[in-house]
């Protein structure tokens, strides 16, 4: 967050400065509940990329859900570039394909508001 604030004074974004600092606060405050409530889980992490790293080397075609390029999938506009986690069938080459999950309406147009907030944030960052 220190990074991304310098450079947004530096840039005199102080709109945006506001937005991403109250939004960070708010997302610490959560990960302390979530650590008080469940404890420190960072064996979860290491599961997770000893997950994805054996269906990758087995070429297993697992479903994992993974960071990519998000354009055209649910709807997703072709001039919107931003990275979301999306369920794809992974492989020795890497995504193999992207799954088609059926989505209610409410869940499409939350996932579609998501990628163009981001893609807004992205666009004010100059980024």
């Amino acid at each position: 967050v220190f990074f991304v604030e310098s450079y947004l004074k530096k840039n005199r974004r102080d709109n945006v400065i506001k937005t991403v600092s109250k939004k960070s606060a708010r997302r610490l405050s959560r990960t302390v509940w979530v650590i008080r409530l469940k404890g420190y889980t960072s064996w979860a992490i290491g599961y997770s990329v000893a997950n994805l790293a054996r269906s990758l080397l087995r070429d297993q075609r697992s479903i994992q859900p993974v960071s990519l390029l998000s354009k055209g999938f649910y709807g997703i506009g072709d001039d919107v570039e931003v990275f979301l986690s999306l369920p794809a069938m992974l492989g020795r080459s890497g995504v193999v394909s992207v799954a088609q999950i059926q989505l209610t309406d409410e869940e499409k147009n939350r996932l579609q508001n998501s990628a163009k907030t981001l893609w807004e944030i992205q666009q004010q960052l100059l980024i």
